[in-house]
């Protein structure tokens, strides 16, 4: 059986970012689910924001026609970006939407035969492993998707493993509702009782090198014997790939483990303490404490702390996040005693164990392959 077979393939119409200023909708801070008689959501191949980066008027999208019907998706379905940095990443969405023509869309051909939610937890990996390569650019075409093979066990048992994806997403959500709640009695108490200083002060900062997928195709490494290549994505902490430790000595700016990098571009601002040796692209740069603050800094606590201040300093600029060097070292930095950051750093790593077990336990669980 192949996608075809269970799903129409399509894909929507391109739109730019001169046509959404003449027709821009509401706030994408908004519920997508609500005002959906004033506004639609518009899907991109982006990953951040789950793809969705303008807001358009209703009734001008609808007038968008393509094969002489509307583009705008009503029944619930599934997406996946065509093309970019994670290009196969999908999407599961029960809103009406319009996806551009950088966005693919899986429509049941009959919604009891197929659990979408298992469908995109199920093959999400297998989904990633066909996406192709040209000139640095990854590709998921309608004619490669449709074409991939899949099984589809009974309705009953993708029910089953669905309820523990939902499960899995419900607890990681909540703990992320955590994670702010505490990040906010933190920042109160830094507030407090910390010494003011600029993020140049205590710490040293650069951007990385054009690094694209041909480099990394060339010297291609794995997760074993590799050196990671962090870019401005944040899905999967921002990891592009790969290369072979061998070739280390053929690229510059490399960074080492306790060192943290931020995000230059699109979802600017966010930032990551990096455990190994690494490589950053142009769009990725790393921040480096000062040898006379090692002592008292806490990596982790920078990391949490930049991360709830950083999105006051990003600029945008035709729709795109921007934290440049100059911005990221004015940044005010409130340094606490390091007891105090040891504490808010051991709270933390505490959050994200208890996550990575679950999201370990639940995915042995239902990735069994069934019979």
């Amino acid at each position: 059986m192949k996608v075809k077979d269970l799903f129409y393939v399509t894909s929507g119409v391109r739109i730019t970012e001169k046509d959404i200023y003449y027709h821009q909708g509401q706030s994408p801070n908004l519920d997508k689910k609500k005002n959906s008689d004033l506004f639609i959501p518009c899907v991109t191949a982006q990953t951040s924001n789950e793809g969705i980066t303008w807001y358009g008027e209703k009734d001008w999208l609808t007038s968008i026609k393509k094969s002489g019907r509307s583009v705008i998706i009503e029944t619930p379905c599934i997406t996946w970006s065509k093309d970019g940095f994670y290009a196969g990443k999908m999407f599961y969405r029960d809103y009406p939407f319009y996806p551009n023509d950088h966005c693919g869309v899986l429509i049941p051909k009959n919604e009891d035969e197929v659990n979408l939610i298992w469908f995109l937890f199920y093959y999400q990996d297998l989904i990633f492993s066909k996406v192709t390569a040209k000139d640095a650019q990854g590709m998921l075409y309608e004619e490669q998707m449709e074409n991939i093979d899949v099984n589809l066990p009974d309705i009953s048992v993708q029910n089953e493993y669905a309820a523990i994806y939902l499960k899995r997403e419900k607890i990681k959500n909540k703990m992320i509702k955590i994670e702010k709640q505490i990040s906010n009695l933190f920042q109160k108490k830094i507030l407090l009782t910390g010494e003011k200083f600029k993020l140049h002060e205590i710490c040293f900062s650069t951007v990385g090198r054009t690094i694209n997928y041909k480099d990394i195709y060339k010297c291609q490494g794995n997760k074993e014997n590799g050196v990671p290549v962090y870019s401005a994505s944040t899905q999967n902490k921002g990891l592009m790939g790969y290369i072979d430790s061998k070739y280390l000595d053929k690229f510059e700016k490399i960074g080492y483990p306790g060192q943290l990098t931020w995000t230059t571009n699109g979802f600017a601002g966010r930032v990551f303490l990096r455990n190994s040796i690494f490589l950053m692209t142009e769009k990725c740069g790393k921040i480096v404490i000062k040898p006379s603050f090692k002592e008292i800094i806490n990596p982790k606590w920078l990391e949490i702390y930049l991360n709830g201040i950083t999105g006051e300093y990003a600029t945008s600029k035709s729709g795109n996040g921007k934290l440049e060097k100059s911005q990221l070292d004015q940044i005010p930095v409130i340094l606490p005693e390091k007891q105090i950051q040891d504490e808010i750093a051991n709270e933390y790593l505490k959050l994200e164990n208890a996550k990575d077990l679950i999201e370990k336990i639940t995915k042995e669980l239902s990735f069994k392959k069934s019979t």
